[in-house]
């Protein structure tokens, strides 16, 4: 179990730096509401851009 080591926390981080060394000025995340990568991002200073909502519909043989 590696939560709550700093792992992730370290990893973002570092990404963060090399996607700015190379001149990015965006990264983008997908995460779903609520949950610990959600938390973490936030942590690290990401703002939710919009939301996206998925609709399914389980098919049953009748």
């Amino acid at each position: 179990e590696h939560r709550r080591k700093g792992v992730a926390t370290a990893l973002l981080q570092k990404a963060i730096a090399d996607s700015l060394s190379i001149g990015n000025n965006l990264l983008y995340l997908i995460t779903t509401k609520g949950s610990d990568a959600e938390r973490l991002y936030t942590s690290l200073g990401f703002q939710v851009a919009y939301t996206r909502h998925r609709y399914e519909l389980q098919l049953q043989k009748q």
